[in-house]
């Protein structure tokens, strides 16, 4: 194990930032912290930087306790939200900088500095300055301003947030390549779901200073744990049923329908599964007749927004569903739709 959290909590004032929070993460492993604005996220990237004590609880790294120990002896790198680079030098100088601080020679810091630009391909500008390179180049000065001093564990605060829409999907996959080429380990803070899907090998799911599921983004994608955790990654349909303690049967729109799992309560429940989980057609089970409200194409297919009864159900067909030989799609058209069981969750209403 590399890096264990241990029930740690930091309070601002009277407000909660972060709630008795347990978290490990492994050698080798991109972790995020996924989560809302003020969910705790970066706030627990800074306790694991160092620049904030918990109020309660340990950290350890490499089994060592490192709750109480500054920044610099943690030997970790950072990159910040805003990257904070310095205007007034050069690429080469902005990356060596952490190298002078800790009283490197001249060699090693050439060396060192070098090698870093390669890796992020940006030697060719090592002697420009900030204000003459893009933001995705500055992106990438940071990252090796952080790598060039070897650290033990790569923290990246909303690293593509800076970013235009264009340069985030290629950043990110690059960024990742290059977390792999260094075999670091990794922690990364973001409210971006799609950046989170792309770059973590696991992601812990925060909202309100509370953890509320960590796994592999299919995991966390197709088997959330709660409600929260539906509505926040991905889109979901979200309907009432009623349900019985330990069954998985339940009765929607008057028919019994069954989940992947027994329910934990009873009374009105939420059942939930994604829009392209929905199959066209009936079936003996979890089958109901709906009527089209509005249909937008795209060129990656079909979203369909339908009710059943008085509640709402999004379906998504991708293009290669979306053949000729399926009658055109007009609202008010009615049709059956299948939801089989094992995409169906049913939780609590929080």
């Amino acid at each position: 194990m590399l890096l264990q959290l241990d029930r740690i909590s930091k309070r601002f004032g009277s407000t909660p930032a972060v709630c008795s929070l347990s978290l490990e993460m492994e050698h080798g492993e991109i972790l995020c912290l996924l989560g809302p604005s003020g969910c705790g996220k970066t706030t627990t990237l800074r306790m694991i930087a160092g620049f904030e004590i918990p109020d309660q609880g340990s950290i350890l790294f490499a089994s060592q306790n490192i709750t109480r120990q500054s920044p610099q002896q943690r030997q970790f790198g950072m990159v910040f939200q805003s990257y904070a680079l310095f205007p007034h030098m050069s690429v080469f100088e902005n990356v060596a900088f952490g190298l002078k601080v800790r009283s490197f020679s001249r060699s090693e810091i050439l060396s060192r500095v070098n090698r870093a630009l390669e890796l992020v391909q940006l030697a060719a500008k090592s002697g420009h300055r900030i204000q003459q390179i893009s933001g995705g180049e500055q992106q990438r000065v940071a990252v090796a301003r952080a790598i060039v001093i070897e650290p033990r564990l790569l923290l990246l605060d909303e690293p593509l947030s800076n970013l235009d829409a264009s340069l985030r999907e290629s950043t990110r996959t690059q960024l990742r390549q290059l977390i792999r080429k260094l075999q670091i380990s990794a922690v990364f803070v973001t409210h971006d779901q799609e950046e989170a899907f792309t770059l973590a090998d696991r992601i812990a799911v925060l909202n309100a200073g509370v953890l509320q599921q960590v796994g592999r983004p299919a995991e966390i994608y197709d088997r959330p744990s709660n409600l929260f955790v539906s509505r926040f990654v991905g889109k979901s349909n979200i309907l009432r049923v009623q349900a019985r303690e330990g069954s998985r049967e339940f009765l929607m729109d008057g028919n019994i329908w069954k989940a992947c799992e027994p329910a934990r309560s009873s009374g009105t429940l939420a059942a939930v599964f994604r829009p392209q989980q929905v199959r066209i057609g009936q079936a003996l089970q979890n089958s109901a007749l709906i009527e089209i409200v509005d249909v937008q194409r795209t060129v990656h297919g079909m979203s369909i927004s339908s009710k059943l009864g008085t509640q709402e159900i999004e379906i998504w067909l991708p293009a290669a569903e979306v053949a000729a030989d399926i009658p055109s799609w007009s609202t008010g058209k009615r049709f059956f739709i299948h939801v089989p069981p094992e995409t169906i969750h049913l939780f609590s209403h929080e």
